[in-house]
């Protein structure tokens, strides 16, 4: 296992937590508990960890295990289910991370050498609209920096951000390439007008994505 590469896996709403589950074997990843990135209290679904990327790897780890970091309110019932111990402080723990390279950025003066970060890019929010695209793909590595210059290559949003790609390194049928032709298709010149909340509105209706992260709130309501 390639400590500098980024490897990817593709994810569906119907097999999510079985692609979770390929990925974290591929990894050799720690069942001692899970670090979230990201922002809790939010009217938007994006900038914060998905509530099927916590499931999946409680799941995974087959134990209560520590949580640490923020939280989604959306995602509390699922820790709720699995008697994760909230907050605490994991020693060896997976991070799971949000698709937003500034949330990575900000993770890089904190990030704990060899610890793998899986970011969800299942549904990423493309810079400057905020207009929802389903990528079908996550993502994991060990430099936050290297994972935000991916990041921002996909959703539009590539300023210059620090470290170059390391090599792209698919598990299963994943096809590495593939991420990097999806973000030239969503170049800002290529994607349709400025989204309003619409858009949002039309995700959580159309997508599958949007359907299972509305059931997600539905649990939460209850």
């Amino acid at each position: 296992m390639a400590a500098d590469a980024i490897w990817l896996i593709d994810v569906t709403p119907a097999r999510v937590f079985a692609d979770y589950a390929c990925l974290f074997e591929q990894l050799d990843a720690p069942r001692g508990g899970v670090r979230l990135l990201g922002a809790t209290h939010r009217a938007e679904p994006w900038g914060s960890v998905w509530p099927w990327q916590l499931e999946a790897a409680l799941r995974w780890m087959r134990q209560p295990v520590a949580l640490a970091g923020q939280l989604p309110q959306v995602a509390r019932p699922v820790a709720t289910a699995y008697a994760a111990r909230w907050p605490a402080a994991p020693t060896t723990a997976i991070v799971l991370a949000p698709a937003d390279p500034l949330v990575l950025l900000a993770h890089a003066a904190h990030h704990v050498a060899g610890e793998w970060i899986l970011v969800d890019a299942s549904t990423v929010w493309l810079a400057g609209d905020g207009a929802p695209a389903v990528l079908n793909q996550c993502f994991a590595g060990r430099d936050p920096r290297a994972l935000a210059a991916l990041v921002s290559r996909l959703i539009g949003f590539d300023h210059g951000l620090p470290g170059g790609l390391p090599p792209l390194r698919g598990i299963g049928g994943a096809a590495p390439q593939r991420s990097l032709r999806v973000a030239a298709l969503l170049r800002p010149d290529r994607r349709p007008p400025p989204a309003d909340r619409a858009a949002l509105r039309r995700w959580l209706v159309v997508s599958r994505w949007g359907q299972l992260y509305r059931r997600y709130e539905r649990a939460c309501l209850c």
